[in-house]
């Protein structure tokens, strides 16, 4: 994908959000609930590697959530975003740093590589692991909703 095929804001949604919203225990689902009001009607940009992370089985338990999850995915201001061009890259950075770089995981380092793609425009950035992409969003001037 090249370019955003959306006008408005555009929002690139991190997996810890997805869990806050959809698990009702989890410890950041009333801020999710909050964070959701705000961007509902922004352009979902969604990469598929935070899919992954959201769509496990224990998702696949909570038919409640799982079905809220589907309604999200099927509206028209959800584009996914695929992570082809990005994933050799940040394997190798996940591999090579180790934990010398806050020990970000493999899907954020290719959020992170997203991030930095000037081919996207992203106005906002949510996620409760803030620390991980600050730098980049500080220097692209995207906003950070979150914690």
């Amino acid at each position: 994908m090249t370019g955003m095929k959306f006008s408005g804001k555009n929002i690139l949604i991190d997996s810890s959000f997805w869990i806050g919203l959809l698990f009702p225990n989890d410890q950041y689902h009333d801020r999710s609930i909050e964070i959701f009001e705000t961007i509902k009607s922004f352009n979902f940009v969604i990469p598929y590697p935070t899919l992954y992370e959201t769509i496990n089985t224990k998702l696949k338990r909570n038919t409640i959530g799982l079905k809220k999850f589907e309604n999200i995915l099927k509206s028209p201001n959800a584009q996914f975003l695929t992570d082809t061009e990005y994933v050799d890259i940040a394997l190798e950075k996940a591999i090579e740093l180790g934990g010398c770089f806050h020990n970000i995981s493999l899907v954020d380092w290719i959020i992170r590589l997203i991030l930095q793609d000037s081919q996207y425009r992203i106005d906002y950035f949510v996620s409760f692991n803030d620390k991980d992409f600050i730098d980049i969003c500080l220097n692209r001037k995207i906003e950070i909703y979150g914690c």
